[in-house]
């Protein structure tokens, strides 16, 4: 073969190599985003739709000047509440959603999917902190600072395993101070096909949270952009033969 077309062949191959090294990896941990807030206000409303419970209306916003590239909303924790009685329901990762057998009491199990958005799931172990002031695994209720420490909520205990996967979905950026609007849905499915939601509704805690790079992220993408800088730099020409 050809020394110069082989030399050239070589070249691409590398520059392909360098590229591939300076595109992110999908490797992130998330935590508690202290530039943001959300909650409820007089727009918010919850209704029931068939076998399916939304909340609708829920209110984030950027408290700072600053532009946030990207902010995600995930939810470690739920119940589900029947009257006055929340019951305790455990994440399950092979039905991906939160599972009781015995709900209400009744023998009857049932499964509780976040259906709307269409969320991605993160391993609790890939939360860096939730709370401000403690690693995972977290266990609700009352860890320091938790809104479920407040006397007469009542919500049953819940341990997040760091294998346990829980529903992550993006928000999108936000421009400094901006505030937007957004909509939750579960969907129940009880083991019996009963109909409708029989009466309960999900109560949850939610975290803003923002991704950050693993360091390793980085390392490859500056290893790639110094690879492909060297392959552009200008060489000067050699004697013909």
């Amino acid at each position: 073969m050809n020394p110069k077309l082989l030399r050239r062949l070589s070249s691409l191959a590398i520059i392909a190599t360098s590229l591939a090294f300076t595109v992110p990896a999908a490797a992130y941990t998330f935590r508690d985003d202290p530039s943001s807030t959300w909650g409820g206000d007089s727009l918010t409303a919850a209704h029931t739709n068939g076998n399916v419970y939304t909340v609708e209306n829920l209110l984030v916003q950027n408290t700072t000047a600053n532009s946030l590239p990207e902010l995600n909303f995930t939810i470690p924790f739920a119940w589900q509440k029947v009257g006055e009685t929340y019951l305790p329901m455990e994440w399950r990762n092979d039905l991906n959603g939160w599972y009781t057998s015995n709900f209400n009491d009744t023998g009857t199990s049932l499964t509780v999917k976040l259906t709307s958005p269409v969320a991605d799931t993160v391993a609790m172990g890939e939360l860096a902190d939730l709370s401000g002031s403690r690693q995972l695994p977290l266990t609700e209720p009352c860890f320091s600072g938790s809104p479920s420490c407040q006397s007469g909520v009542g919500r049953p205990p819940e341990t997040g395993n760091t294998t346990d996967l829980i529903p992550v979905f993006s928000l999108g950026s936000f421009a400094p101070n901006e505030a937007k609007r957004f909509d939750v849905s579960f969907t129940y499915t009880f083991g019996d096909n009963r109909a409708g939601t029989d009466g309960a509704t999900t109560s949850f805690f939610g975290y803003t949270v923002s991704p950050i790079p693993e360091p390793g992220t980085y390392a490859m993408f500056l290893v790639g952009l110094g690879m492909v800088v060297f392959m552009a730099r200008p060489r000067k020409a050699g004697m013909g033969s």
